[in-house]
């Protein structure tokens, strides 16, 4: 992870929809056991009300039959009944005998009616239970629509949230800048939180694991002309005291075309060139022949070796300049 920017407001975005597809699905879940009660229960109640119809309708077919035999009987009676009124007028049926027949006409015929309003009285039932079981039934088809509206709302409502959710984390992901590689990070950008960026800075520069490390000198412009490829320097680093370390050799492998132009932000610096020179050995050891550890970025002094004297001919300089002036005079 090289850097994090502001994700405050995305980690809220991201914690929220969690939240809300957490309830949206417990919603859902209830309603759909809801859904499944209502239906077994109005299952229930139609089968309960087709039982009690079919009941009915096998115990109004005993009653058709009594009502049918009835209807029979009072017909036979009406005709003896007019049979003896007949044999009455002419005396040969006695009145105790005509008012018997009477009754049981009579009898007969109050428990015709009697059957028959049972047998009217048993389809009325009939009706009703079909009715009623018909009404379960559309009233169940009524809130079985609607459920599965609801749901489908419901359904829709949470893959909205989940693909907010899936934005949200992404948005979130690119707020961590990772490095594509492993390695240590040169020359950060960003140095205090809240920085701003723009679309093409920079954020850092990033060096491989195992790369040699070189030093690059800024070398003035007035001090280039003897600066050369294969040249013998001489580097101080600042992190370890020349006192203790001594200076560390290493020869120029490249001096840039150009020199770098004076910056706009430092009027002070100079016009200078860029001079990379690398290390003789492949790791710097300390007097006590322990690695140590370069980090990019350190600061350092080099001196480049421009020729060889002898101690005479440098002690003499200075004799041989005042003799050359004596002589120009």
């Amino acid at each position: 992870l090289i850097l994090r920017l502001d994700d405050r407001e995305d980690t809220s975005a991201v914690e929220s929809l969690t939240a809300q597809i957490a309830v949206a699905e417990l919603e859902l879940d209830r309603r759909a056991k809801l859904i499944a009660n209502r239906r077994n229960l109005s299952t229930v109640n139609a089968a309960v009300l087709h039982s009690q119809r079919e009941s009915a309708a096998l115990a109004i077919e005993p009653l058709k039959a009594d009502a049918s035999r009835s209807d029979r009987d009072f017909t036979r009676l009406q005709r003896e009944l007019a049979k003896k009124q007949s044999l009455a007028s002419q005396k040969v049926v006695t009145e105790s005998e005509l008012d018997a027949a009477i009754a049981q006409s009579e009898k007969s015929q109050t428990d015709r009616l009697h059957l028959d309003a049972q047998v009217s009285q048993k389809q009325m039932m009939i009706e009703q239970l079909l009715r009623k079981a018909e009404g379960v039934m559309l009233e169940a088809s009524i809130d079985e629509a609607t459920d599965d509206l609801a749901v489908l709302e419901s359904r829709r409502t949470i893959a909205a949230l989940k693909r907010q959710l899936t934005e949200a984390q992404l948005k979130l992901e690119r707020a961590s800048l990772r490095a594509p590689i492993a390695g240590t990070i040169h020359a950060l950008a960003v140095k205090t939180p809240g920085e701003s960026l723009r679309a093409d800075d920079v954020v850092c520069r990033l060096v491989p694991p195992g790369l040699t490390m070189v030093a690059e000198v800024e070398l003035p412009a007035g001090d280039i002309g003897f600066v050369h490829i294969d040249q013998r320097v001489k580097v101080k680093l600042d992190a370890f005291p020349f006192e203790d370390y001594g200076a560390f050799t290493g020869t120029v492998d490249y001096v840039a075309p150009d020199a770098e132009p004076e910056s706009p932000d430092n009027r002070k610096r100079r016009p200078a060139y860029t001079v990379r020179v690398r290390f003789d050995a492949p790791e710097l050891l300390s007097p006590a022949g322990k690695p140590l550890r370069l980090r990019p970025g350190m600061t350092l002094a080099a001196e480049l070796v421009n020729r060889r004297e002898t101690l005479g001919a440098i002690l003499f300089k200075p004799l041989r300049a005042a003799g050359a002036e004596v002589g120009v005079n």
